[in-house]
């Protein structure tokens, strides 16, 4: 099993390095003419989608179970996970509101979550959005495992002393609220589990207080796994305005109007999408479709406003026009995952 996931994990960084993102000479790859799109942004759609999108976070809010809220408590679990969720906005280019500057704002999100309905916002504008965590399930539980021993082919004996396995879990949902409209646009649910053992030293106790980083950990898989979600929700959308072909002619860069302001940086993904109009043939209306045409990952070259992006699939460069569109793409770290596997089976 243990070689089956380093051979993967060999996989993946040889992957990885098939086309390199690093541009040696800018100069020498050959700009390519495209077309203008007939769906092609105007000034204010390009400024409206560079600007950062504001979020304030609230506080994660904690189940009304005296149990799960205890051991909550303990963790610290809603705080942590605050934070971390900020972390993930950060990362995905979106600018994170104080708390302090949106209190008028967070009292009606909660104000409408206690009604159960949903209302509208008069205070400022501050932010567009609001995220609203729920603890719902909090939870541990502990093993006795027996000692056991074996002896190999050659005689050997192999001793295992008897150990406490811990468990934690948590379950909860994060949701996305409009300003002013606060209606909640998204919601994600997420679930984790996180475990650890130790050499038993007489019974193995269950008790919360002592298995705080547990919980934590708990929460912050749950969110880990939902995070990409809510990150996608907000994710970046950049105008192609440039297109190059590299001097082999067997590579394509395209250049867009976002860069290192809404997240961008070298290897990341991205999807290349273009709008085109289509006639209904009955009714004569015309109604915009989107379609997108291939993936990318931006090489070195980035801006703060600006990167260039090198397109995975090149026999597909002729498809795009300028004013067609990227947008990034987030996703789970398969080190994170296999990390996450190997870890639980070093803890059977």
């Amino acid at each position: 099993m243990y070689t089956r996931i380093i051979i993967i994990v060999a996989l993946i960084l040889l992957m990885g390095g098939c086309t390199s993102l690093d541009i040696k000479d800018f100069e020498a790859w050959q700009t390519v003419e495209l077309e203008m799109s007939e769906l092609a942004p105007t000034k204010e759609q390009l400024a409206a989608f560079a600007t950062k999108p504001k979020v304030v976070v609230a506080n994660f809010r904690e189940p009304q179970e005296p149990r799960v809220r205890e051991i909550s408590s303990l963790a610290n679990l809603a705080s942590t996970l605050m934070g971390t969720t900020e972390k993930y906005l950060t990362e995905a280019g979106i600018e994170a509101v104080s708390r302090d500057e949106a209190q008028k704002l967070l009292g009606e999100v909660q104000i409408a979550e206690q009604k159960d309905k949903v209302g509208g916002y008069t205070g400022p504008i501050i932010a567009q959005y609001v995220i609203v965590g729920h603890i719902e399930s909090v939870d541990t539980s502990v093993e006795f495992q027996e000692a056991s021993e074996y002896y190999t082919k050659k005689g050997e004996r192999i001793y295992t002393p008897p150990k406490c396995k811990y468990k934690a879990s948590m379950i909860g949902t994060v949701r996305v609220y409009t300003v002013p409209q606060l209606r909640i646009a998204k919601s994600v649910k997420m679930q984790g589990t996180d475990n650890t053992s130790e050499d038993s030293k007489g019974n193995c106790e269950n008790n919360p207080a002592n298995l705080t980083a547990l919980i934590r950990k708990a929460g912050d898989d749950a969110l880990y796994d939902a995070s990409t979600k809510f990150q996608n929700f907000f994710a970046p959308q950049g105008y192609i305005i440039e297109m190059r072909r590299s001097p082999n002619g067997k590579n394509y860069i395209i250049k867009v109007t976002i860069g290192s302001n809404r997240g961008l940086k070298r290897g990341k993904k991205v999807e290349v999408f273009t709008k085109t109009l289509q006639k209904n043939p009955f009714t004569g209306e015309s109604t915009e479709e989107e379609r997108k045409v291939t993936t990318g990952r931006v090489t070195d070259q980035v801006g703060e406003s600006y990167a260039w992006i090198m397109l995975d699939e090149p026999e597909l460069a002729n498809r795009l026009k300028i004013g067609d569109y990227v947008k990034t793409k987030f996703e789970k770290s398969w080190l994170r995952r296999i990390g996450g596997e190997l870890q639980e089976k070093l803890h059977l």
